[in-house]
């Protein structure tokens, strides 16, 4: 779950893998009064810096997937941050 989102503030999503991940995939989706969730951004690159801009929706609570697709040991981490710009960027 994404915390704090704001209606129509624009957001910048980063996830990163530690060193035995080679890829991930990023997902940000939206759900509004129903439990079926709609993919806001998404990217399916395949990297190990997935980036995504999106924008807050109205009357919607925001998640986020992750998904490993490349690691080469058990278990890998990433980490994720998600940034609010600013109206001047």
């Amino acid at each position: 779950e994404l915390e704090n989102i704001e209606t129509l503030q624009r957001y910048i999503a980063v996830a990163v893998c530690d060193q035995d991940c080679d890829a991930l995939d990023l997902k940000i989706n939206s759900s509004m009064m129903t439990d079926d969730p709609d993919i806001v951004a998404e990217t399916t690159d395949r990297t190990d810096t997935p980036l995504l801009e999106f924008v807050g929706r109205p009357f919607s609570e925001h998640s986020v997937t992750v998904s490993m697709t490349e690691c080469s040991s058990e278990p890998c981490f990433y980490g994720l941050v998600v940034y609010a710009l600013s109206g001047r960027n």
